[in-house]
């Protein structure tokens, strides 16, 4: 009689015989393995949202007797508002828990609650319920793995699937490789991610090993020029810049945020062009960057090596870092480009305008107040698939921005990403000019 009802709290009990017997029933999903004495119950959605238990049939699944008494636990959720809940107070006598007092004491967490979630809409049911059923409750195909995981852990809002043998840079055999984003946007707890594995090792063929990878962003930066004649219209630079601003956080959260997502460069101009009918064409240009978080060592004793893929090629000469300090005590950054080395040619055998550089290593340029600049080879770049490698180093801290950001540009207008990364527009960030013509 609840349609705020938290489907995985339901807890179904059957009394019968009097109150003699007294049965737990538990839910299924499907008619695998049932016989005619399981004790269980499927759970359908009803009229008006609201939900219904249903029993088996005497031969999937027992019938209760005629008489017995159902009784149904739940719990009630308010969804996505439970959402960065960290201090609470106690309002009731929880006996020897509190002493029988019941005080304005404010409790703080040390974690925040994460990944609440509204109920399914119409159009994901849909979408999932048939792809569902083809599932069988085993995880054989991609898709079979992304239903069983969204199935279960309501929490997930998306989920790319990849075996290791389709990774570029490193072919892994026999594995298959699971990335998720959450609803609340945070990485999901190691806790969680153990709850995945343990649910797919009993669904999986026996050969496979399951790994989850955290899901990581590449940040898109445009710099969007748009030419309006404001012959055609009474809206001022500034409401026009707005507009297309607001036109860009759509295209972001329609288009993008999601695995396997595209930025077709035609289709994100048509969508500013459309903004208004002043706007007579816009010119755009990219930037990405990608956080890396290598592990910090205020002892200095721990050197690390990691690396950054953008799965998308990279123009030579363009990638910098924001400013990170080591364990020498001197701030540096990350870059291809060394002065004191001429690597970068053009590429005359190309029809369009490409830089090559013929030393592909990545330079830790020390930041001083001095003239002179120091920089120092530590790691390698391959423009071709995007990825950058450093070599052991020790990051005290990082100064800014919660990480180091790395800052690229790519070589096609067209920005895919795959594998474990999820693409998205950072708003603060757009860059926007109009000119009048």
């Amino acid at each position: 009689s609840n349609d705020t009802v938290d489907t995985r709290s339901v807890e179904v009990q059957v009394i019968e015989n009097n109150g003699q017997d007294i049965n737990e029933f538990s839910r299924k999903d499907h008619l695998y393995d049932l016989t005619s004495t399981s004790n269980i119950y499927f759970l359908q959605a009803a009229q008006d949202g609201l939900y219904e238990v249903v029993f088996g049939d005497d031969t999937f699944g027992r019938k209760p007797l005629n008489g017995a008494t159902i009784v149904v636990n739940y719990r009630i959720t308010q969804g996505d508002i439970g959402e960065s809940v960290n201090s609470f107070t106690i309002d009731k006598d929880l006996g020897s828990f509190n002493g029988g007092m019941i005080t304005d004491t404010l409790i703080t967490t040390t974690t925040p609650s994460s990944d609440g979630a509204n109920a399914e809409t119409i159009e994901s049911i849909r979408f999932r319920s048939p792809r569902s059923l083809q599932t069988l409750d085993r995880v054989v195909t991609n898709n079979d793995y992304k239903n069983i995981i969204l199935q279960y852990f309501p929490e997930i809002k998306d989920v790319n699937v990849y075996g290791g043998e389709s990774v570029t840079d490193s072919v892994q055999f026999g594995k298959v490789f699971i990335s998720v984003t959450t609803n609340s946007g945070n990485e999901l707890t190691t806790f969680r991610k153990n709850d995945i594995l343990k649910l797919l090792d009993n669904k999986k063929m026996i050969s496979i090993q399951n790994v989850i990878t955290d899901a990581e962003y590449i940040y898109v930066v445009p710099k969007i020029i748009s030419s309006v004649n404001y012959n055609n219209t009474n809206l001022s630079p500034d409401t026009i810049s707005t507009m297309i601003l607001n036109a860009v956080s759509s295209f972001n959260d329609t288009y993008l945020k999601v695995f396997n997502s595209t930025i077709r460069n035609s289709k994100f101009a048509e969508a500013i062009d459309n903004v208004d009918l002043s706007i007579e064409g816009s010119k755009i240009t990219y930037q990405l960057y990608k956080k890396l978080k290598p592990d910090l060592d205020p002892n200095l004793s721990l050197t690390a090596s990691f690396t950054g893929v953008f799965n998308n090629s990279l123009v030579p000469g363009t990638i910098y870092s924001t400013t990170f300090l080591l364990s020498d005590g001197y701030s540096y950054q990350l870059t291809d480009y060394n002065p004191n080395v001429d690597s970068f040619t053009r590429n005359t055998n190309s029809s369009r305008y490409e830089v090559v550089n013929d030393n592909p290593v990545l330079y830790l340029k020390k930041i001083t107040t001095e003239d002179t600049e120091t920089y120092t080879v530590i790691g390698s770049i391959d423009y071709d698939i995007g990825q950058i490698n450093v070599n052991n180093i020790t990051v005290v801290d990082y100064l800014e921005n919660g990480g180091i950001n790395v800052y690229v540009t790519p070589a096609d207008q067209d920005i895919v990403c795959k594998y474990n990364n999820v693409i998205q527009i950072d708003l603060a960030a757009v860059n926007i000019n109009t000119v009048a013509v």
